[in-house]
């Protein structure tokens, strides 16, 4: 499992400030909606995207169609785990931030772990 928000810490920083819950979500087979065009090692469709990866933090997908259709056939699970309930701290230190961001990390992972294998992936 990649994850994308390994180093982002601003809604971290956000529900700290704020008292708001963290609730770790996990989608199992949202890769799978939409037809893409392939992007092998080496190829020119995967350069880009690893460009855009990398100026934007994200890659736009390059579908097969013009105007992409969601397969309703296509199976899309979605998992909840236990709410992070936070306490209200106005100014949280880059060391909070960093020991709430890694507890949520984890607990996201533990959650994909124990909903891979019924979600079948």
């Amino acid at each position: 499992m990649r994850l994308h928000i390994k180093n982002r810490k601003g809604f971290v920083r956000i529900a700290l400030m704020t008292s708001a819950s963290l609730v770790p979500t996990i989608g199992f087979g949202e890769n799978e909606l939409f037809e893409c065009v392939q992007n092998p090692e080496g190829s020119w469709t995967r350069a880009i995207q690893t460009l855009g990866m990398k100026w934007f933090g994200f890659s736009i997908p390059l579908f097969k169609t013009f105007m992409p259709v969601v397969d309703p056939r296509k199976p899309l699970t979605v998992v909840f785990g236990s709410p992070m309930h936070m306490e209200k701290v106005a100014e949280p230190s880059q060391e909070l931030v960093d020991i709430t961001h890694q507890k949520y990390l984890e607990k996201l992972k533990a959650l994909f772990e124990s909903h891979r294998v019924e979600a079948g992936s």
